[in-house]
C-alpha cells in the first residue's frame, strides 16, 4: 500500500514538474485559472468527457489547471480537529454536480453540517420565518468546510489523471497569435509558453484573466463587511438547524456543522466591522450572543394561530479560530466571455452571503460551461470562439441575475428601519409562517431557480 502511496505521489509531482523540463507539452484544449471549488469542479466535469480522456497528440492531457497555491491534500483537510474558517452552503442542485463528477465520495460526512431546519427573524419586530425539511424536497442546505469540497474534486482528479496541473504560477498574458495556427499564446510568469484554446478564469472577484482580457465589471459596494469564524454551542440535542437574524446594519446567520461546531457569517457595516473586529475573544462571543437573544426594539403583530413556537438560539460557548472578513458586494461582470476568454464563478459574479448561494451559482456555471464545451467539442467547433461561448454566456447570466434580483428584493426588504415597514414586514411573516399555501408558495421560489441547469451532457455519450 504504502510502495502504491509513493508511486503515485511521483507520477503527480512529474506531472507538475514536466512543464519545466519539457518543451513537448505545448498545447492544451482548455487552461483553467483557478483551483478554488468552481475551477476543480470543471475540471472534474470535462474529464467525465470521452473526448477529454483522450491524450493530445503530444502525449498531454487536454485540460490544465493552474494556481498561484496548490490545493490542500484532502487527508489534511480532514486531520484538522475545528472546522476551517470558510464554510459554503450546498443546495441538493450542487451536490447532484459533486456526485455527478465522482466528488461527493470523498466528501466525509462526519464533517457536513445538514440544514433540517431554519429560522429567520428580525431585531425591529416579533415576527419570524420558520422552516424545516418536511417543507422541502430535499434538505435544506449541506454546510461543508470549502477545502473539504476542493480536496474531494482534486482528489478525484488526480486518480483519473485526465488532467495536468501547473502550481505556484500564474498567467502574465495571452493573445491569438495567427503564427501559431491562430491558437492562443499564453505566457506565464515563469516565463514559460504554451498555446491553448480556451481560458477559463476561476480566480474569484480579482480574476487575472478577466483583467488581462479587458472585461470590465460594474456594481456597486454595500458598505458592508462580512466577518467569518467556527464556533462552539452549547446545544446538546443535534446540531441541524440554522439561524440567521436580521440586525440594524445586516443578517447574522449561524450554520450547523458537526458536533457542537457551528459557522457564522456576520454581515455589519463598516463601523460595526471596525468596532467587532478589534475585540478581543471574549468580548467577541459576547456581542454574538447579545446579538442573536437580545429582545426587539418594537412590539408588532403576531398571530395567535402560530403553529410553531419560536425557537430561541443556543447558547455560543467558544471562538475556536481566528476571525477572517470580507466586502459585500454586488458585481457583475457586464460580459462573461471574450474571444478565448470565459469566466465563472466569483470571476463573473458575486452577491450578498445572506442567502449562501453564492457557490450554488458557480456550480450552475460549471454545468452550463461544461456543456457548452462538450456540445462544441462534439460538434466540430472550435471552442474558444466568442460565438461558441455566446449560449453558455445566456444561460449563466439569466441564473446569476435571477438570484441577484432575490438578494436586493431581500436587502430592500430588511434594511429598511421605519417603523411602518417594519410592522408591515413582521405582519407579513406571521401571515407566510402560518398560511399552508403562502408558505408554499414562498417555499417553492426560494428553493428552485428556473434557470438552473440540470442536465449534465458528459453523462450523455453520443
Amino acid at each position: 500500500m504504502q510502495v502504491k502511496q509513493t508511486f503515485n505521489k511521483i507520477k503527480n509531482i512529474s506531472r507538475i514538474q514536466k512543464f519545466c523540463f519539457s518543451n513537448q507539452l505545448d498545447h492544451y484544449d482548455v487552461i483553467i485559472s483557478g483551483a478554488g471549488p468552481v475551477g476543480t469542479a470543471l475540471a472534474g466535469a470535462l474529464q467525465c468527457e470521452q473526448f477529454f480522456q483522450n491524450k493530445s497528440e503530444n502525449g498531454n492531457n487536454k485540460v490544465l489547471l493552474i494556481d498561484l497555491k496548490e490545493p490542500l491534500p484532502l487527508e489534511n483537510v480532514l486531520a484538522k480537529k475545528t472546522p476551517d474558517h470558510r464554510v459554503v452552503s450546498l443546495s441538493q442542485s450542487s451536490i447532484n454536480l459533486l456526485d455527478s463528477i465522482g466528488a461527493w465520495q470523498h466528501i466525509d460526512m462526519d464533517r457536513v453540517g445538514i440544514v433540517n431546519k431554519m429560522q429567520v427573524w428580525e431585531n425591529q419586530g416579533q415576527g419570524y420565518l420558520q422552516f424545516e425539511d418536511s417543507d422541502f424536497i430535499n434538505p435544506l442546505n449541506y454546510i461543508v468546510e470549502n477545502n473539504q469540497i476542493v480536496g474531494a474534486m482534486m482528489k478525484e482528479i488526480k486518480q483519473n489523471e485526465c488532467v495536468d496541473f501547473m502550481f505556484g504560477n500564474s498567467i502574465a498574458n495571452f493573445k491569438r497569435n495567427p503564427e501559431l495556427g491562430n491558437k492562443i499564446e499564453v505566457e506565464f510568469n515563469n516565463g514559460k509558453k504554451i498555446t491553448t484554446d480556451l481560458i477559463v478564469g476561476s480566480e474569484g472577484r480579482g480574476s487575472n484573466v478577466k483583467k488581462i482580457s479587458k472585461l470590465e465589471t460594474y456594481g456597486w459596494s454595500y458598505n458592508q463587511m462580512g466577518i467569518v469564524c467556527s464556533i462552539r454551542i452549547n446545544r446538546l440535542e443535534e446540531n441541524n438547524q440554522a439561524y440567521q437574524r436580521y440586525l440594524g446594519s445586516g443578517p447574522l446567520a449561524i450554520l450547523p456543522l458537526w458536533k457542537d461546531f457551528c459557522s457564522i457569517v456576520w454581515t455589519c457595516s463598516k463601523e460595526d466591522y471596525d468596532y467587532l473586529i478589534n475585540l478581543d475573544e471574549i468580548q467577541f462571543l459576547n456581542e454574538l450572543n447579545q446579538a442573536l437573544n437580545s429582545s426587539s426594539k418594537m412590539k408588532t403583530p403576531t398571530l395567535d394561530l402560530d403553529k410553531e413556537l419560536f425557537n430561541y438560539p443556543p447558547m455560543i460557548t467558544e471562538i475556536c479560530n481566528k476571525r477572517l472578513a470580507f466586502p459585500i458586494m454586488q458585481l457583475q461582470a457586464q460580459n462573461y466571455i471574450a474571444d478565448g476568454v470565459a469566466l465563472a464563478g466569483d470571476a463573473a459574479h458575486s452577491i450578498s452571503p445572506q442567502a449562501g448561494q453564492g457557490l450554488n451559482n458557480g456550480f450552475n456555471d460549471v454545468i452550463g460551461l461544461a456543456n457548452n464545451i462538450i456540445q462544441n467539442v462534439r460538434s466540430g467547433v472550435n471552442i474558444g470562439q466568442e460565438i461558441s461561448l455566446k449560449q453558455y454566456e445566456t444561460d449563466a447570466k439569466s441564473w446569476n441575475y435571477y438570484t441577484a434580483m432575490q438578494m436586493e428584493v431581500l436587502n430592500g426588504l430588511y434594511l429598511n428601519k421605519q417603523q411602518q415597514f417594519s410592522w408591515v414586514r413582521n405582519l407579513g411573516a406571521n401571515l407566510i409562517n402560518n398560511i399552508s399555501p403562502l408558505k408554499n408558495t414562498f417555499i417553492k421560489s426560494a428553493e428552485t431557480n428556473p434557470f438552473a441547469q440540470t442536465k449534465y451532457l458528459w453523462e450523455q455519450p453520443l
